[in-house]
């Protein structure tokens, strides 16, 4: 699932004539998370600058365990408040190392959500460039 398959026109990541290893259904990213609650959420590289790809996508999941691939809060993926929800209210409980590009810290981590959700304080910003 997918805000801009590459079927709808393409999207900034692929071309609409992107060869396509299955079929990409268009739907938000709430929907997407609510399409089937029993499942597992797995977040694969969400972009720095999108909140609802991560953070929303992370915020509207009501299941108890996440698996995110790429970077920590230093980059290159996820936004500050995704990384920050994270801090607040799950605890890692596995990490795994992934083949990646020279300087690009790709993991697999595995995360259980706490029992008692803390909120964000204020509106947390990247120390490098400012953005929320």
């Amino acid at each position: 699932m997918d805000t801009a398959p590459p079927a709808s026109g393409g999207n900034r990541y692929h071309s609409a004539d992107a060869r396509r290893w299955a079929s990409v259904e268009r739907m938000s990213t709430e929907a997407a998370v609510r399409a089937d609650p029993r499942r597992t959420l797995l977040l694969c590289w969400p972009p720095p600058d999108d909140d609802a790809a991560g953070y929303g996508a992370l915020r509207t999941y009501r299941g108890d365990t996440l698996l995110y691939v790429g970077g920590d809060a230093d980059g290159p993926t996820g936004t500050v408040r995704l990384h920050r929800e994270l801090e607040l209210n799950w605890t890692l409980a596995e990490e795994f190392g992934l083949p990646s590009w020279p300087g690009v810290p790709d993991r697999l981590t595995v995360w259980r959500r706490r029992p008692a959700r803390r909120a964000q304080r204020g509106l947390d910003r990247c120390p490098g460039c400012g953005r929320p």
